[in-house]
């Protein structure tokens, strides 16, 4: 049953789809087939551009088949690549793969970067270069150029002489150098004292430029340069370079040979040409390389053979002068260096360990304590982190990271942010006495200008702060009313016998009302005086007494911080009414005749202001409001 259903299914679309192609009078309808576009068919402005940028076309793009190398993009937006270089490129240049396959390779076509020397759509250069061939080069190997005397295979540019990705040949010459040579200089017997010389021409001769004559390199043998060849050489019939002797019996003829408790093995094994050039070099001492080129064919030294970025380099390996270190044949030192220990860093870092204060592993120099000699993943040539390398020794710090502030350069273990690790004239190799607003600049401001805390002004921050953590916040060494009680001794010994004391004093905040630092009012006050206080007290009404509205008036009456009398006072309430108050007849007769006494005051007043002038207390007693005073009291002098 089910068969039948899907066979009567199948012969239904079959008979839709023949109605559909058959038009009315039969005949079968084309279906109409659009053109296909390219890219450039609708970016005819972009093709108008590239051509602006040279007359060179890509070929790709001159067909006008993006696509070769961009997947089409649509709603995505953006060409993007099929493929990265190099591999997007060597899909049509097949032919490239032999030259990456060579003894030498040039760099950037080694690490797949064609676009270092072409450009990709369109030049002004043959072979879509971004320059002139020559000028390309020199971008990279501007030392081909620097001597006087230009070769004239130059003119004829580079390319005359080298492969622009890779050659069997050192140097990337499309062939031996010295059969190159030989292709243009004939006659060499006569230029070269009667020795009929056949190869090894760039041992002698700078391929380039050069400030001698016949491009001759900078540093010559003595012998070649006064034209002594027969010093070390005699001609035989196979040969017309032939050493008299053994290269280690015949240089110490001239070059009285030395010895030392260190000998390097290549001097000692007479192995004089693997580190000299026998004839001329561009190199001091004759080097055949440079010196660190030549340093690390044997010595691997550091961290850059386990693959690791350096981030510092001695700077005398960094140029390159090992010899500045190290003597190249002998010493009576360990690593054949030039100077006992860590006195060979001294000859140049003169200005290390000359404060009063010097840190202890400099007393007797252990420089290899904390540094690594040639290059450092760690900063500053650190044999590990700061912090790690401090803590080794400074033991009781590491228990200071668990208090609970911190202080951040601490924390980060940039301890040679504050520090100096070799000496310093300040306590605790301290950098500077100021130090620390180095990084805390905000602090000396047009607020502390003025008039400034006496430790902050003598830069004593410690004497408040602990420079590494506390368990206070900002580092303070204790409680903050302890810090300033150090100082402010009397204020707590009166503080331990009054009364009545003042909500932040008692909980120690002096800082609520104070600037520890400084400020440009007196005592230090964040605010002016009636501010501050009246960022508490807003219980004040609009009406005020007169004095209160004056600036400073509240400690006129008040002791901010403590006091034996109520409300703070200075002094009890009749002493300080009074001042202003005298008991006159006219004073009496405003209080109908009847004499209040001066310690009543505010039994119906409200010394800082009322919703009336009479500054009275808005609750009155009935007889009181009514001016019936005697209902309650008697006579005038009472």
């Amino acid at each position: 049953m089910k068969y039948k259903k899907f066979l009567m299914f199948f012969l239904l679309c079959i008979l839709t789809f023949i109605l559909l192609r058959c038009a009315p009078s039969g005949e079968v309808v084309k279906p109409t087939v659009k053109a296909k576009k390219n890219c450039l068919d609708c970016h005819k402005d972009y093709y108008n551009l590239v051509r602006k940028n040279g007359n060179v076309i890509h070929k790709p793009v001159a067909e006008g088949k993006c696509k070769r190398c961009h997947r089409t993009h649509g709603l995505i937006g953006g060409a993007f690549l099929k493929f990265k270089e190099p591999k997007l490129c060597i899909m049509c240049h097949r032919e490239i793969i032999k030259d990456a396959q060579s003894k030498h390779v040039h760099p950037p076509f080694k690490r797949g970067k064609c676009k270092t020397c072409h450009f990709t759509h369109s030049s002004k250069e043959k072979f879509l270069l971004k320059s002139k061939q020559d000028k390309l080069c020199l971008k990279c190997h501007s030392e081909v150029v620097k001597g006087r005397i230009k070769h004239k295979a130059l003119d004829d540019g580079c390319l005359s002489c080298h492969s622009p990705h890779g050659s069997d040949f050192k140097g990337i010459t499309k062939g031996d150098s010295s059969e190159q040579c030989l292709k243009c200089h004939k006659n060499l017997k006569e230029k070269h004292f009667g020795f009929q010389v056949n190869n090894r021409c760039s041992e002698c001769h700078n391929p380039h430029t050069s400030n001698s004559k016949s491009l001759i390199r900078k540093f010559r043998h003595l012998p070649m340069k006064k034209g002594e060849c027969k010093k070390c050489h005699e001609k035989e019939e196979k040969s017309n370079f032939t050493l008299k002797k053994e290269v280690k019996v015949l240089c110490v003829t001239c070059h009285k040979k030395e010895n030392a408790k260190e000998n390097h093995p290549p001097y000692e094994n007479g192995e004089c040409l693997s580190c000299h050039s026998p004839h001329a070099s561009s190199n001091i001492f004759h080097f055949a390389k440079k010196q660190q080129q030549l340093c690390i064919f044997c010595h691997d030294y550091g961290d850059k053979k386990k693959g690791k970025k350096m981030s510092s380099i001695h700077e005398p390996v960094k140029q390159g002068k090992c010899i500045a270190c190290h003597n190249g044949h002998t010493s009576n030192n360990k690593s054949l260096l030039k100077e006992k220990g860590s006195e060979v860093c001294v000859t140049c870092h003169k200005q290390i360990a000359n404060g009063n204060g010097i840190h202890s592993s400099l007393k007797t120099p252990k420089c290899l304590t904390c540094h690594t000699p040639h290059e450092s993943v760690y900063k500053k040539l650190l044999i590990k982190p700061e912090k790690q390398l401090c803590f080794s020794c400074h033991k009781n710090s590491r228990k200071e990271e668990l208090l609970y502030s911190v202080h951040t350069p601490f924390k980060q273990g940039n301890c040679s942010g504050c520090h100096n690790p070799h000496d310093s004239s300040e306590t605790s190799l301290s950098l500077l006495k100021q130090n620390c607003l180095k990084c805390h600049k905000e602090l000396y401001n047009d607020k502390h200008k003025n008039l400034k805390h006496p430790p902050f002004e003598k830069r004593e921050c410690t004497q408040c702060h602990n420079a590494h953590s506390s368990d206070y916040t900002f580092q303070i060494k204790a409680p903050l009313d302890e810090v300033c009680f150090h100082c402010h001794n009397k204020f707590e010994k009166d503080l331990k016998t009054a009364n009545h004391v003042h909500a932040p004093v008692l909980k120690g905040n002096c800082q609520q009302c104070h600037d520890p630092h400084g400020s440009d009012k007196k005592g230090f006050l964040n605010n002016e005086i009636n501010t501050g206080c009246l960022e508490c007290h807003t219980e004040l009404p609009e009406i005020t007494h007169s004095p209160v509205k004056k600036e400073g008036s509240c400690v006129k009456c008040h002791n901010p911080h403590f006091s034996n009398n109520g409300k703070f006072l200075r002094k009890p309430v009749e002493k300080i009414c009074v001042k202003c108050h005298d008991i006159t007849s006219g004073f009496i007769a405003k209080h109908k005749f009847i004499k209040p006494s001066p310690s009543s005051c505010a039994n119906c007043h409200e010394p800082h202001g009322a919703p009336d002038k009479r500054l009275l207390l808005p609750i009155e007693h009935e007889p009181f409001r009514k001016g019936k005073c005697s209902s309650c009291h008697g006579g005038k002098s009472q």
